[in-house]
């Protein structure tokens, strides 16, 4: 992997991070591959980038209404040529719960992600998002 791929790769991250801080749906299907699936912290499945970017403003926007998800710690594993895995930690601050009956001061999560390489552009083919709420939670 050369240093083109690198900032490509980190920018294709830096792009979904932006795009779901902004609850932008087009913006953030524009991450994805056509065939990809994503996987929320529910275990709720979207397929196509259209879906997937609907899915992930649904469920924000009622839980994460002052709240922006940074991405830390990224990490980047070179599979093969056209491939790589590609995992970041995140964390939310004062989200409020799915069911609205609790405030979280801290949340934390990970997100990996499966990115190909298609014509000189990488995008996201697999993604799956953990949310660490229930082991390390704080709520106030």
């Amino acid at each position: 992997m050369d240093s083109r791929d690198k900032e490509s790769i980190d920018g294709l991250v830096k792009n979904l991070v932006d795009a779901w801080n902004q609850r932008d749906v087009q913006a953030i299907s524009k991450c994805f591959t056509k065939e990809a699936k994503f996987t929320s912290a529910l275990g709720q499945v979207a397929q196509g980038p259209k879906e997937i970017g609907e899915m992930l403003v649904t469920f924000i926007t009622p839980t994460f209404e002052e709240v922006f998800l940074p991405a830390t710690k990224t990490k980047i594993q070179h599979k093969e040529f056209h491939k790589v895995a590609v995992e970041f930690t995140w964390e939310t601050i004062k989200q409020t719960s799915w069911d609205h009956n609790k405030k979280f001061l801290l949340k934390k999560g990970l997100i990996n992600l499966a990115i190909e390489k298609e014509h000189d552009d990488w995008r996201i083919a697999f993604g799956k998002n953990v949310d660490y709420a229930a082991k390390q939670a704080q709520t106030y």
